[in-house]
């Protein structure tokens, strides 16, 4: 019977002592976050991507090692005083800068880090007045009373799909949340189309060319805004020859992606081979006289045609390839 009891015993300890750990282990990072900020669906490496200037990046206590949890017994304290609710770091000062704010995010939460862009110098010239944590008894209470202090002076916290945590301005957050969610990206299309507003419309139409230019826009919007403001007009150039031209006008800021162009002509709905067969490459948005021109060739009055324009860009490793027509043209005043 003892030998009984002993082995319940032991059971019961070691189901103890794994639940323990587990806790420890996931319990902080699901309140890492807390009410800070929406999730992004991109990591932190890709939202780099999108920052204008390189980032600086804090670390505070992260995650919970699994290892570290078995093997240490300080570093088992230390998660245990995290887990609930322990700061194990003071900021005091009436003047707090950006840094001053991300480095105590990066200690207050167990997020595996804290990106900002800007180097050191430059986080520190932007400041948010005075902060003190010691009212704040739990490090997620004083997470977000961090966070509230960053909203409320038009800055953002989110949280990357790798853990980390990511402070930017109101702009800059809107970038990254339409980077990983095409929903967003079809309403910045929509309001673009539908605005009346030079600056919105800029301000749209230049958040969309930077998803575009860094490989997050989606395929589908793309080929709406092509469709939509990528404008080709073939006309004929004089009379009395077969000599037309297609003319590009843009209506969106396109990005500087290298792009390959292929002009094919038909005539009649039919291609015409061997003639009327161009290649270029040059950056999408590049001001360009005409994609494809001809002057001559065995073509009669009345004849109709009609060019197709195919682009192929690669942005990252991705490939993306859409097909464009003009319009259609009747050949006329041609010397016969």
């Amino acid at each position: 019977m003892k030998s009984r009891f002993y082995r319940r015993t032991l059971l019961a300890s070691a189901v103890a002592s794994g639940t323990l750990i587990c806790s420890l282990w996931f319990l902080p990072g699901l309140l890492s976050n807390g009410e800070l900020g929406p999730e992004l669906s991109i990591s932190s490496s890709e939202a780099v991507r999108l920052f204008e200037v390189p980032p600086a990046e804090f670390h505070g206590p992260g995650p919970a090692k699994l290892a570290s949890l078995v093997n240490s017994l300080g570093y088992f304290k230390l998660r245990m005083r995290l887990m609930f609710g322990a700061k194990l770091y003071r900021l005091a000062t009436t003047n707090a800068s950006l840094s001053d704010l991300s480095q105590a995010l990066a200690a207050f939460t167990c997020a595996s880090g804290v990106i900002a862009p800007g180097d050191f110098w430059q986080l520190g010239r932007h400041e948010f007045g005075s902060f003190n944590s010691d009212p704040y008894r739990m490090r997620w209470s004083a997470a977000r009373a961090i966070g509230r202090t960053l909203q409320d002076a038009g800055w953002r916290v989110l949280g990357a799909s790798d853990g980390k945590l990511i402070v930017v301005s109101q702009g800059t957050a809107e970038l990254l949340l339409a980077a990983g969610y095409p929903a967003l990206q079809w309403t910045s299309v929509k309001t673009f189309a539908d605005t009346k507003n030079r600056l919105t419309k800029q301000y749209v139409g230049t958040m969309l060319e930077r998803l575009w230019r860094d490989g997050f826009l989606d395929d589908k919007v793309k080929e709406e805004l092509t469709k939509q403001y990528y404008r080709l007009d073939m006309r004929q150039q004089r009379l009395g020859i077969p000599d037309w031209e297609v003319r590009l006008e843009q209506a969106f800021p396109f990005p500087d992606v290298w792009t390959q162009f292929e002009a094919k002509l038909y005539k009649d709905n039919k291609l015409v081979l061997p003639l009327g067969n161009w290649q270029s490459e040059h950056a999408m948005n590049a001001r360009v006289n005409s994609l494809a021109m001809m002057s001559g060739g065995p073509f009669r009055n009345r004849d109709v045609l009609q060019c197709k324009i195919e682009l192929a860009q690669k942005i990252r490793g991705r490939e993306w390839h859409i097909s464009l027509w003009t319009n259609k043209i009747v050949l006329e005043g041609l010397k016969e």
